[in-house]
């Protein structure tokens, strides 16, 4: 992301489209500062720049379009899994198993700004694709046990070239202006793809944690929480915690 970043400043609208590719990563960032790390020839590690005309409107709407266009991709490569395959707010990809969800991929969306002007968008895209149960991370307290493409889906191996490249046509075909969708269509098709709505969670709130139910989502992406009294609350950042029997 730091080398995208660059590109940014240094090309301004020239370096829109361009994608860095790590082969493995050992100081990954992700939300609310945590790690990710990823053994060699294992995941699909990517910045992807987002500037110039492919800059979405509204900028909010980032995060969506990379989670829908790594759906599309890991549903390409894995179309037997495809009704499994679904997001999590507000920036994880997993799998739906017997005991629960599980998290395949995870994304990061970094502002450019030039003064007060937004000059581009940088989405940090972390794919587990061929990682064994032995590769993986422990399960983060309160968090989704990870796994990777290879194991949701039965495969000894998946193509990262083939996952790759549908996942740049997905995003060309989500952000390029000819082809972009409606920025309600895009809110709305994300929505759907969302797995825990419904779901009894417990928030971040003004005074300490509060419980409640997710309802549904605002346009710019912000969690709604019904609780027992007043309107629903609006989260936009933090730590949720969903409890995933109760959607």
């Amino acid at each position: 992301m730091p080398l995208a970043r660059r590109l940014i400043e240094t090309r301004g609208d020239e370096a829109a489209g361009g994608v860095i590719i790590a082969d493995e990563q050992t100081a990954g960032r992700g939300r609310l500062q945590r790690s990710w790390v990823a053994p060699p020839g294992r995941g699909l590690l990517g910045s992807y720049i987002l500037c110039g005309d492919l800059l979405p409107e509204p900028p909010s709407q980032a995060v969506m379009l990379a989670g829908l266009a790594v759906l599309d991709a890991v549903r390409h490569c894995c179309p037997q899994g495809d009704g499994r395959f679904r997001l999590k707010w507000p920036n994880d990809v997993i799998a739906i198993e017997r005991g629960g969800p599980v998290k395949l991929a995870g994304i990061l969306v970094e502002t450019v700004f030039n003064q007060d002007a937004l000059r581009g968008l940088i989405l940090g895209i972390g794919i587990n694709v061929n990682q064994r149960a032995d590769e993986l991370p422990a399960t983060r307290r309160g968090g989704l046990p990870p796994s990777s493409l290879s194991m949701a889906c039965g495969q000894t191996a998946i193509d990262r070239g083939e996952l790759l490249a549908a996942l740049c046509r997905a995003l060309d075909q989500l952000c390029a202006p000819a082809s972009r969708l409606p920025a309600e269509t895009v809110h709305a098709r994300w929505e759907r793809a969302l797995f825990g709505l419904g779901a009894v969670v417990t928030a971040p709130g003004a005074t300490g944690p509060v419980r409640g139910r997710a309802a549904g989502t605002t346009p710019h992406g912000a969690l709604l929480v019904h609780t027992d009294g007043g309107d629903p609350l609006e989260i936009h950042s933090g730590d949720v915690v969903f409890e995933w029997n109760t959607a």
